[in-house]
């Protein structure tokens, strides 16, 4: 009986040594287990913070860039007023233009305007002609490019008249104008630059 006592304490000592065993293994899988979720869970977190501070980011910068356009939209509005849609500033330029034909002693003909349409960001361009000598067309252009507008000019000539011509003007009783200048500009401003 000993020997059937031993050997019973001995299967179930066995018996409890493989259960311990079983059961820290479960126990170490479940802690596996729980682990490797509170990393996945602690990642996830990482990402989702990232996401939100990106998500910040560009928060900022949408309200960065709406403070910017609305400075950008303010500028546009005054320099479309100063520029574009200021036709009492293209009036002006033009008595400038006579005034400074009168003041140089040649003859202007304002021969075409274009000007955009309200839709365009383009300028006007005017295409002029002075009659008179070399010296008064040389004076215009002269004062024309002193101007403070913003002026480009987009084609000029000068050309001497041929003696048929001034005997024509001659014939009219105007003046013989022995030279004629052809100038095509755009205005790009017509506000007076403080330059």
């Amino acid at each position: 009986m000993l020997k059937n006592g031993i050997s019973n304490e001995i299967k179930i000592t066995r018996f409890l040594l493989i259960l311990l065993i079983l059961l820290g293994l479960g126990a170490a899988a479940f802690w596996i287990f729980v682990l490797n979720n509170l990393k996945n869970l602690k990642l996830e977190g990482l990402n989702a913070a990232r996401e939100l501070e990106k998500t910040e980011n560009k928060i900022k910068n949408f309200k960065a860039l709406e403070t910017t356009f609305a400075e950008l939209k303010e500028k546009k509005e005054k320099i479309e007023k100063s520029v574009i849609g200021n036709e009492k500033g293209l009036v002006k330029f033009i008595e400038n233009l006579e005034f400074l034909a009168s003041k140089s002693g040649g003859t202007l003909n304002l021969q075409s305007i274009q000007t955009p349409k309200e839709t365009e960001t383009s300028y006007p361009s005017l295409n002029i002609e002075l009659k008179g000598d070399f010296e008064e067309i040389y004076y215009f252009i002269e004062m024309l490019e002193s101007l403070s507008y913003f002026i480009s000019f987009e084609q000029l000539s000068i050309q001497k008249n041929p003696p048929q011509t001034i005997a024509q003007f001659e014939q009219k009783g105007e003046k013989g104008y022995k030279w004629t200048s052809k100038i095509n500009l755009r205005l790009l401003s017509y506000k007076i630059s403080q330059i």
